[in-house]
């Protein structure tokens, strides 16, 4: 048995299954001249389902979700060719959600990408950020903020790390280059500019309302003017306390 369901010309068109030259079945849904357009299904040769959702030319092209030959989800949202492009979501072999977003040719363009406790949003390149991101930690809390190449902060951002240090101006590699670093010591905190050796006096501002208040006044796309305006606004406001 190769095919049954409604046939014009010889040829599957309307509902009907497909099945392999060993009987397991193939596809199944609508066709039209022995291809899948509209609902359907397509399945492993081990007999789990591939496929499913809105069909063009035995292809996905529409709403549908793509699997793993294990039965595990791999992919969902809007597709072309069997390719994620538009809105949708990618996941390991394991369930756990990898990516989501807009995607063009099963890439993500933009959106969220969840690796090693950390989530990653922003614009993607060979899911990389690139351009402007933001990576959190697992309880939602930002730690970079900025530019990206490639994964790597290259650009005027905002990072604060394991260990309490804030960094905020212009990165190249993950590496600050020309900025200031706030350190904690005795509930106080120090700055530095990295170009100078010169030294604020202690401040009693807290630290979360320090970068909170950084994040709040980066605006990429006047970045220099608003690194300058940022720095000096800051540094008279704490002279001030």
């Amino acid at each position: 048995l190769g095919r049954e369901g409604e046939f014009k010309n010889n040829m599957l068109n309307g509902q009907g299954k497909s099945y392999r030259n060993n009987g397991q079945l193939q596809c199944e849904g609508k066709f039209k001249d022995d291809k899948l357009y509209g609902q359907g299904k397509s399945y492993y040769e081990n007999g789990q389902l591939g496929r499913e959702g809105e069909f063009n030319d035995d292809n996905l092209y529409g709403q549908g979700k793509s699997y793993y030959d294990n039965g595990q989800l791999q992919c969902e949202g809007e597709f072309e060719n069997n390719m994620l492009n538009g809105q949708g979501k990618l996941y390991r072999d394991n369930g756990q959600l990898q990516c989501e977003g807009k995607f063009k040719n099963d890439m993500l363009k933009r959106g969220k990408y969840f690796y090693n406790e950390k989530i990653f949003e922003g614009e993607f390149k060979d899911n990389m950020l690139n351009g402007q991101g933001i990576i959190y930690n697992e309880k939602g809390e930002i730690l970079k903020k900025g530019i990206f190449v490639d994964d790597n902060f290259t650009g005027f951002g905002i990072s604060e790390n394991k260990y309490g240090i804030c960094e905020y101006g212009r990165f190249e590699n993950d590496i600050l280059i020309d900025g200031w670093t706030l350190i904690i010591f005795d509930n106080k905190f120090i700055w530095s500019n990295i170009n100078k050796s010169d030294r604020l006096p202690y401040i009693t501002l807290s630290y979360k309302s320090i970068f909170d208040h950084f994040l709040d006044e980066i605006n990429l796309k006047n970045e220099e003017d608003k690194r300058k305006k940022i720095i000096a606004d800051s540094l008279k406001e704490l002279q001030e306390e």
